[in-house]
């Protein structure tokens, strides 16, 4: 459990720059995009239509398991969730990389 990205997915969550879903990630422009997360809680075939999408558009994109995430997964059932802001996107991919530690 990566207590540090959990704290910082549930406080990005309440701003505008992020999206959920597919469908809402398929009505904006790819360019505005810095960051997909694809929760491995999705099904297959959405994952790798999500993936396809990502590599077409040449966009970041990180894996991520929901028991990594429990407070702020808990509840929901997401498959995507798109960051379209580079300082958070950055952020989210050192906590993802880091582990479990504070900055």
């Amino acid at each position: 459990m990566n207590q540090a990205l959990d704290n910082f997915l549930g406080l990005v969550s309440r701003s505008d720059k992020v999206i959920f879903g597919v469908d809402n990630l398929k009505k904006i422009r790819p360019q505005r995009v810095k960051l997909l997360l694809i929760f491995r809680s999705a099904s297959q075939k959405t994952q790798e239509s999500i993936v396809s999408l990502a590599e077409f558009h040449s966009l970041q994109y990180e894996r991520l398991n929901p028991l990594e995430v429990p407070n702020f997964m808990s509840g929901k059932n997401l498959a995507v969730m798109a960051i379209l802001d580079s300082n958070i996107a950055k952020k989210i991919t050192n906590l993802m990389k880091e582990g479990d530690t504070y900055e």
